[in-house]
């Protein structure tokens, strides 16, 4: 006896239904990306830095507002600067140097 009539026999003991139902078609699996709408880049300086991305450090932009690199007032040749990516444009009360490492909340009193 073939599975499928066992299942049929079974289904008819137990006062199922004997028609089993048809096979739904799945819709192909659409791709969705989900974007963080505050998804943001600072520019890390190579080894050589121009002023261009001097004057930039410290700075976070929305990814889709980034200036595009190499920078358009960059003077060196073979620009290796990139971008660092961030979960959120916004930083929680902390500011960034001049090095782009953010600058810790100083202590407001002994306790903390």
């Amino acid at each position: 006896m073939a599975i499928k009539d066992l299942m049929e026999t079974a289904r008819r003991r137990l006062g199922l239904s004997t028609k089993l139902p048809e096979v739904v078609k799945q819709a192909p699996r659409e791709h969705i990306r989900l974007s963080n709408p505050w998804h943001s880049v600072s520019i890390v300086p190579g080894p050589k830095r121009c002023e261009a991305v001097t004057r930039m450090l410290g700075e976070r932009y929305l990814s889709t507002k980034a200036p595009l690199l190499p920078l358009k007032d960059c003077t060196e040749s073979g620009c290796t600067c990139r971008y660092k990516h961030h979960d959120d444009r916004r930083l929680e009360g902390t500011g960034l140097d001049r090095n782009g490492r953010p600058i810790p909340h100083p202590k407001r009193r002994d306790s903390d």
